[in-house]
């Protein structure tokens, strides 16, 4: 069984690997930024879907998490499945793994092969445990903590026209500008920084959380999920077809 299926599996993992978000080579010691109290919900005036401005990944935010569907094409040669000995069948619009109890809508097929459209949910925060948010110079501090002493921080800012930039730790820049504040500090494999409020005010005015993404707020009817599958079409060449309505 896993012989057969590591063609296929392989692939799958490569797209969730990099499509998934990596863990921060920084951490932080304690919730940030400090000596400001933490809330077990995310506020209100964020909540709703917004599609990225960088690919065709939705954000969807509650009260309670953060999650990013992360929408992808793969293409699967059919005489690479014959030689994987992988079974499959082909019924309607969708592409099934009998053995794997798995199916994947079908974008387009041709004679030699089959392109297939899946999603998968990425957790960036979810209010359980001690993870909170904190409101910070009009934006949104997310600590997720991962062990003692040891946070997942990430920044979510509001901007024009119902936008949402996300920031997160890059790891060469951020490492910099946190070590001209010495705040730096090297355990194990990782870096953990231990920033005042002060120190943290001038990490974000410095341009901290220096990889950003800008998603804006859906407007009009609600997302489906399989309506953005069938969109994933417009990047299939030869594709006339106008994605139906769910």
């Amino acid at each position: 069984m896993e012989t057969r299926f590591s063609f296929i599996v392989f692939l799958l993992a490569g797209f969730l690997v990099s499509g998934c978000h990596s863990e921060p080579s920084v951490y932080f010691e304690s919730p940030q930024p400090q000596a400001i109290a933490g809330k077990k919900y995310i506020s209100e005036s964020l909540r709703g879907n917004y599609v990225s401005t960088k690919d065709s990944s939705i954000l969807k935010v509650t009260a309670q998490e953060l999650l990013r569907f992360n929408f992808s094409i793969l293409d699967l040669a059919f005489a690479q499945l014959k030689q994987d000995s992988v079974p499959y069948r082909i019924q309607g619009d969708y592409f099934f793994l009998p053995e794997a109890k798995q199916e994947y809508r079908v974008l387009r097929q041709t004679p030699d092969s089959v392109f297939l459209a899946y999603y998968f949910v990425d957790t960036l925060f979810s209010a359980q445990n001690q993870n909170q948010v904190r409101q910070f110079k009009g934006g949104h501090v997310f600590n997720t903590q991962k062990e003692k002493n040891r946070w997942e921080v990430f920044y979510l800012r509001p901007g024009k026209k119902k936008s949402l930039t996300l920031r997160v730790v890059s790891d060469s820049l951020d490492v910099a500008k946190l070590n001209a504040l010495q705040v730096l500090e090297k355990r194990e494999d990782r870096w953990v920084a231990n920033p005042s409020r002060q120190q943290f005010r001038k990490f974000l005015k410095d341009g901290g959380f220096s990889d950003a993404e800008t998603f804006l707020k859906h407007r009009g009817r609600p997302l489906h999920l399989e309506t953005e599958l069938f969109n994933l079409t417009r990047l299939l060449p030869g594709r006339k077809e106008h994605p139906p309505e769910f």
